[in-house]
């Protein structure tokens, strides 16, 4: 069959055909593996602390916040879970108040479990404490080059976010400007992640 198809085309035509068909397969591959252009893929990027309600949240939302005003939020997808949380709790209402003068506006936040799923789809895991990023690396799989300390990048003793669940608003904002003293050193490696 094909013997007789090669006959009845010329050199020329069937050389076309080859080259048809090899456009045709890629397009196919490219729809059915979901690849894109480099630069048009939104890079995902996870903090993870214990419920999902106070710190994790705080620093999700303060990213996004950096990101906006650095004019590169449509480059990022951003998210946090918990480690030991329940699914769909708000973020408590002391981190609601502390995060009053940032936006976008974290009460409308939704506490989400980790899980493998997301973790494959994340691009870089921020843990807020040592523990944290322990727990993910025993627990999860193909996460060890993309996981680090929110304070991973800055010079400083003590690498942990210590958790304001039990305290008061100023242990809250304490924390919130804690974790906000990180996002430049954050956005500093983001973007320079991102251009490589």
């Amino acid at each position: 069959m094909a013997e007789k198809f090669s006959t009845a085309c010329s050199p020329k035509q069937l050389q076309a055909i080859k080259t048809d068909l090899f456009l045709c397969l890629q397009i196919f591959f490219i729809l059915n593996n979901g690849a894109v252009a480099s630069g048009d893929m939104k890079k995902c990027v996870i903090f993870v602390c214990s419920g999902n309600t106070c710190r994790s949240p705080m620093a999700e939302y303060l990213l996004k916040s950096a990101v906006r005003k650095a004019g590169i939020a449509d480059k990022f997808n951003i998210g946090s879970v918990g480690i030991a949380t329940s699914e769909k709790f708000p973020a408590t209402t002391l981190a609601i108040n502390a995060m009053k003068d940032f936006s976008p506006d974290i009460s409308n936040h939704s506490t989400r479990l980790a899980t493998q799923k997301i973790f494959d789809s994340a691009d870089v895991i921020f843990c807020l404490t040592e523990e944290h990023k322990k727990f993910v690396l025993s627990n999860f799989k193909k996460v060890e080059k993309k996981s680090f300390l929110l304070k991973e990048f800055l010079n400083c003793e003590n690498k942990d976010i210590a958790d304001p669940f039990f305290g008061n608003s100023k242990d809250y904002e304490r924390v919130r400007d804690e974790i906000n003293s990180a996002m430049d050193s954050i956005l500093k490696f983001l973007t320079d992640w991102n251009e490589t």
